[in-house]
């Protein structure tokens, strides 16, 4: 299939899919289909199968656009989850893919605190302790923190003998856009300028590619954090 010679491995569908918005989502379902003539969730139902295929479905159905939830929405969705995890035995995965895939990060981060006030365990714990696998991994790549997640992918790819070039490049490509607020996650995270790190590992014109996109995604976050000419003024 077309998304087997594409994305290889369930990683990176998890990597490139779990975090769009629904305009990056329609553009690449577009092109996909321009590229290869045929739909991209045809192709993930051949190349995956059960709960799996329902969860990467789910994501690229989903509308998930951003708009406002009542706290009872969010309360509601924290009891439908315990009762379908925690408090039965075994879990029911199409409750967990149901709320997961169809709402937008924000809401996800709101619902993952609220979950873990009321019931001690975060939602990213509970999924960690009731699912395996890449099933369990693509909905706690759906909870957590962006920057966290990738800046710990980044991390991966770098650390250790040698690099992981292909996540390298895709984590950077993918995510110039937030690659100031990445860097500063993993500077925090682990002590290390995401830059400079990056320098060490790759060369050539590899590296003048990766490195640029880093630059511009630091100055672009520096012009947008300065006052413009007229507050300054009114200041």
């Amino acid at each position: 299939a077309a998304l087997g010679s594409l994305w290889c491995m369930h990683e990176v569908m998890m990597e490139v899919l779990t975090h769009l918005k629904p305009p990056e989502m329609e553009a690449i379902k577009a092109t996909y289909l321009s590229k290869y003539n045929k739909k991209l969730e045809y192709d993930i139902q051949d190349d995956t199968s059960g709960s799996l295929k329902k969860f990467f479905v789910g994501l690229i159905n989903s509308p998930r656009d951003r708009v406002p939830h009542p706290e009872a929405e969010i309360e509601r969705d924290i009891v439908e989850l315990y009762n379908a995890g925690q408090n039965r035995i075994g879990h029911d995965d199409d409750v967990f893919i149901k709320i997961i895939t169809k709402h937008d990060n924000e809401y996800l981060r709101a619902l993952n605190i609220a979950y873990g006030r009321k019931y001690g365990d975060t939602l990213v714990r509970c999924v960690q302790k009731q699912f395996s696998g890449y099933l369990g991994e693509g909905m706690q790549a759906m909870l957590v923190d962006h920057d966290k997640y990738y800046a710990e992918l980044i991390w991966k790819a770098v650390d250790g003998m040698g690099t992981d070039d292909a996540q390298l490049v895709r984590v950077i490509a993918c995510r110039r856009h937030r690659l100031h607020s990445i860097g500063m996650r993993f500077m925090l995270t682990y002590g290390k300028n995401l830059l400079h790190r990056v320098e060490q590992d790759v060369s050539g014109n590899y590296a003048k590619v990766l490195t640029k996109l880093i630059e511009v995604s630091e100055r672009t976050s520096a012009a947008r954090s300065k006052p413009s000419a007229a507050t300054a003024a009114a200041a």
